[in-house]
């Protein structure tokens, strides 16, 4: 997954239709490695760029998913992503911490919703 991909999702420019059409394969190996046993999932980011989540980015990709626009997995990918790059950075702790909480794919529309008010 490209960082410039994911920077231009978080500021509109593309849309997660796309962006999921894009990262279709690259999901589905993920969540394939994730339900085999003792194999484990990495998730890696591409390109030097930085990428910044603030609170109005974060909270569309939360939209994203209430709207149905994104499914689950690729929010808990995306999220997973993120907090684990070291070239992304949360515009303050709260939302990162939020971010981490999300990444777990354990998560559902209502929980969505409620970090959503936080948002």
């Amino acid at each position: 997954m490209k960082r410039s991909d994911i920077s231009e999702l978080l500021m509109g420019k593309l849309s997660p239709e796309d962006f999921q059409l894009m990262y279709r394969t690259e999901l589905d190996e993920h969540l394939r490695l994730l339900n085999k046993g003792g194999a484990s999932a990495p998730v890696q980011l591409a390109g030097d760029q930085y990428i910044f989540v603030n609170r109005a980015n974060f909270r569309r990709l939360l939209q994203f998913f209430v709207a149905g626009a994104i499914r689950k997995e690729m929010l808990g990918y995306l999220l997973d992503a993120l907090t684990l790059d070291l070239k992304a950075r949360f515009a303050d702790q709260a939302i990162r911490e939020m971010a981490m909480d999300l990444a777990d794919e354990n998560f559902d529309e209502k929980y969505v919703e409620e970090v959503l008010a936080q948002v």
